[in-house]
């Protein structure tokens, strides 16, 4: 009964949309126009919209209607199963001060707005990344050979798909190996775009800003990384998700993946949209995260970046981070605003660089550097 009063709610919902909107679509001109851009319209997902709440399945033209409305939820079907009960690993202390400034400030040096608006325009030139799409692979993969490129033929040094059942696409991991621990420090992002229209035919998915900001983060981050020939004490990972929109389907497979592997995680940041509104404060997201991770986080900006940040909330399963609390692990959230403040073009065709700011996305991309530096040492 719960669950058919939500559908009735989101099909009411839409229908409002649909009216007010200059041509009235059907539920079947909607289900063809995505169809006619390789979106799957059979597709059905077992999802949560709550931590406590029992699992429900939508079908395609629902998960519209959620996403339409930022309904957030974790697709907990496919191969990914919660059945997961020993305890992560206890993870060490987090350091109270910074202590590798000059070390972070000479890998920052590296980072260049320039080449983070080249990359975001190159990624977001896909007509979509929409994980079930041929073009969502293909940006994969463009991501897996840049990193490569940056890769100086290190031993300590790996590049690698994680392939996931759900789909074609994959995420992918960068990996540098630490010199004296197996922990791991985690940088993430999402690879993956979406469109929502009420005349999907003619609209693109670019995400330059959800998440093509987060995903040029990652890259150059390593890539400062690499230029400076850095040798962490403490295994260092830079994570770009597959299929965030559809249910943080990726980072819960690798979440999942390393708790199974009692993988023993210092902690994880999440970078998914930093580009919108320059002067605007970064948002810590305190739920569902860690708030001994977001005291640290907030260190790495007062100490890195020229940003202001507030306190926000998200809900639940707003972004990957929230894969690894689920598992257990520390994880934080800086958001590129207060929640509601942000980017109102995302998911749509004018989600383009042209709306970000490259300074801002440069200053997240410093901090975030501290971040992994400084975990990086025991």
């Amino acid at each position: 009964m719960v669950n058919s009063v939500k559908y009735i709610l989101f099909f009411v919902i839409l229908c409002i949309a649909v009216h007010n909107s200059q041509k009235a679509f059907s539920a079947e001109d909607l289900l063809k126009g995505y169809e006619s851009i390789g979106y799957d319209i059979n597709d059905t997902f077992m999802i949560k919209t709550s931590e406590d709440g029992e699992p429900f399945v939508i079908d395609f033209y629902q998960f519209l209607i959620m996403k339409f409305n930022r309904i957030n939820f974790m697709n907990v079907g496919y191969d990914v199963v919660d059945d997961k009960v020993d305890p992560v690993p206890t993870p060490p202390a987090l350091p109270t001060e910074l202590s590798h400034k000059d070390e972070v400030e000479k890998i920052n040096k590296y980072l260049s707005s320039e080449v983070l608006e080249y990359l975001d325009n190159t990624l977001s030139s896909y007509n979509t990344r929409y994980y079930k799409s041929e073009t969502g692979v293909e940006a994969a993969e463009w991501i897996y050979y840049e990193l490569l490129g940056y890769e100086t033929s290190r031993d300590d040094v790996t590049i690698n798909f994680f392939n996931n059942t759900f789909s074609a696409q994959p995420s992918i991991i960068a990996r540098i190996e630490g010199t004296k621990s197996s922990d791991v420090v985690i940088l993430g992002s999402h690879l993956d775009s979406i469109t929502l229209s009420l005349n999907p035919s003619s609209s693109r998915s670019p995400g330059a800003d959800d998440d093509g900001t987060g995903v040029v983060t990652g890259l150059q981050v390593f890539q400062a990384l690499m230029n400076n020939n850095f040798k962490p004490e403490r295994t260092v990972e830079i994570h770009f998700y597959a299929a965030e929109e559809a249910g943080l389907l990726g980072s819960k497979a690798v979440a999942k993946k390393y708790a199974d592997d009692n993988v023993n995680v210092v902690g994880m940041m999440q970078i998914d949209m930093s580009g919108y509104d320059l002067n605007g404060p970064i948002g810590i997201v305190q739920d569902y995260t860690s708030a001994d991770l977001n005291t640290f986080v907030e260190l790495c900006l007062e100490g890195y970046s020229d940003l202001e940040y507030i306190s926000t909330t998200c809900g639940y399963a707003c972004s990957d981070h929230a894969s690894w609390t689920e598992n257990g692990y520390r994880s934080s959230f800086p958001f590129e605003t207060a929640m509601g403040k942000d980017n109102p073009f995302i998911h749509t065709s004018q989600d383009t660089t042209s709306r970000i700011s490259f300074k801002k996305v440069l200053e997240v991309s410093k901090f975030a550097c501290g971040f992994v530096v400084e975990l990086s040492y025991e």
